[in-house]
């Protein structure tokens, strides 16, 4: 047992120093194998074979190579570039025939055989770089000369020639895409000229139309040439021509083409207005101040935009011009109310007569009976000077006070007035709560035709509200829903026709 013993522990002192100097053995390789990674291999490939090259110097050699490649590259597109940009300064100073010349080569190196004529005023130098340049090199080229064509042609449109002309711009147009930001067309002439004259409108209209399919980005670039040439228009007359009337419409079209262009411009522009308007409220006993509200251009810029959102609540719809009207509404009762003076009651009654539209165009309530109201206790006072001359208010905003002193003039005030409450209320005449809206005037005209007898129109107005005010009550008086239920009440306001209420009876007569 001893000698088993001895020989057992001679065994495992022996394993365990051969397992610790394997161990160690492994450990000392590995090292040897990391550090070996770590060196140069350069040498030991190239005595294993003379004939092989040195990866380092494969690894450099490519790198160069790729390097080498890469400056060529882009020393070509430099080249490239400055060439495409060198053939369009070339393309700006050609004129129309060699425009047309550079147009059909291109045509014929795609594929289009083109006759000799079209190409005889083909410039040798153009011709040179169009051979070198690729198919979608040439597109661009192309349109660039498509668009000089087109300006050209624009800038020589006369009464004479413009049908021709505009037949031709419109060929030239039909096979235009984009039109980039510098792009060269100049619409000056368009928005200055063209669409002011009967013979050359229609064309002109139409190709501002076409322009905007093709990009409708333009809208804005089209809008602000074209409103200061029709702003302008209102400094220098305030009767509405036939031009006025016709490029007002354009511009219109324009304006409202979609919702971006509409918030876009509207919220501009109406914002300025606003801005100027506060502006002059800060001195209002200034003359000069009041002279820059009360006069035609601004008049008559406040009564534009509330075409153009009455518009734009038709075509976009209701969302698209609520962001607005609230604001333009505010403008324009802010001027009417800045000066109550009775010297300016026709621009009131004018500035009245926009909004009663934008009510009737949009269905919106707007408070005007109270307004209306307060220029007819004066105008229903006696006059001290007979006059029989029919007068136009139209064509004035302002009355002296000889002229407020004349009959005439009062009794063209107190018609324009009646008339603009009648219309104003016969916008709501299928109301449920007509009576309640129309009340409060009934009660004042009561009160007025007490004091003042023998007035007749102003008689016959009341009489006209009292009988549509029983009118309504009578439909109304056997209904059994409640307020709230405001699906019933636009079923019992649809029901009733406006056209044969008692007010619009009478309107139409």
């Amino acid at each position: 047992m001893g000698k088993a013993l001895k020989s057992t522990k001679k065994f495992n002192k022996n394993y365990l120093r051969s397992t610790l100097e394997r161990r160690q053995n492994e450990v000392e390789h590995n090292t040897k194998v990391k550090d070996f990674s770590k060196e140069d291999v350069t040498q030991l490939y190239r005595s294993l074979d003379s004939k092989k090259a040195s990866v380092d110097d494969q690894l450099v050699d490519e790198s160069s190579e790729i390097d080498s490649e890469a400056d060529l590259n882009s020393s070509d597109d430099a080249q490239t570039e400055q060439e495409s940009k060198s053939l369009g300064h070339r393309i700006k100073s050609c004129s129309e025939k060699e425009l047309g010349s550079i147009i059909a080569y291109c045509q014929e190196l795609s594929g289009t055989k083109q006759e000799k004529s079209a190409l005889k005023a083909l410039p040798r130098d153009v011709k040179q770089s169009l051979d070198e340049q690729t198919y979608t090199e040439r597109g661009a080229v192309v349109l660039s000369a498509r668009l000089h064509l087109i300006a050209h042609q624009l800038k020589n449109v006369t009464e004479d020639n413009g049908q021709e002309l505009y037949q031709s711009i419109s060929e030239n147009l039909k096979k235009v895409k984009s039109f980039p930001s510098d792009s060269s067309i100049n619409f000056d002439c368009v928005f200055t000229h063209h669409l002011w004259s009967s013979s050359l409108f229609e064309s002109a209209s139409q190709f501002l139309h076409k322009c905007l399919k093709i990009d409708a980005s333009l809208a804005v670039r089209f809008i602000q040439p074209l409103y200061a040439k029709l702003i302008s228009q209102y400094k220098d007359s305030h009767s509405l021509t036939e031009a006025t009337v016709r490029v007002t419409n354009v511009l219109k079209e324009i304006v409202c083409l979609n919702p971006a262009t509409f918030q876009k411009v509207s919220s501009a522009y109406i914002g300025q207005i606003t801005a100027h308007l506060q502006r002059c409220m800060k001195k209002p006993s200034d003359i000069t101040s009041l002279k820059l509200l009360y006069n035609w251009q601004f008049v008559m810029t406040l009564d534009l935009w509330v075409e153009f959102v009455g518009h734009a609540w038709t075509k976009l719809g209701k969302p698209v011009a609520n962001k607005v009207m609230p604001s333009l509404i505010d403008t324009v009762l802010t001027t009417i109310s800045l000066l109550p003076s009775e010297n300016y009651y026709p621009l009131r009654l004018k500035l009245l007569a926009s909004l009663i539209q934008l009510c009737q165009t949009t269905g919106v309530f707007v408070p005007l009976s109270s307004v209306i109201l307060q220029m007819i206790p004066s105008l229903l006072q006696p006059h001290s000077v007979m006059e029989n001359e029919p007068v136009d208010l139209s064509t004035v905003l302002h009355l002296t006070k000889d002229e407020l002193n004349k009959s005439n003039y009062r009794t063209a005030l107190r018609t324009q007035a009646l008339y603009l409450l009648a219309k104003y209320f016969a916008i709501y005449s299928t109301s449920i709560a007509f009576p309640e809206l129309a009340t409060p005037v009934i009660i004042q005209l009561r009160k007025l035709l007490t004091q003042i007898r023998h007035e007749k129109k102003t008689a016959q107005i009341l009489s006209k509200l009292e009988e549509h005010f029983s009118y309504i009550e009578m439909k109304r008086a056997d209904i059994e829903f409640n307020p709230r239920n405001l699906t019933a009440i636009d079923k019992f306001e649809s029901s009733l026709d406006p056209q044969s209420t008692p007010l619009g009876v009478f309107l139409r007569s």
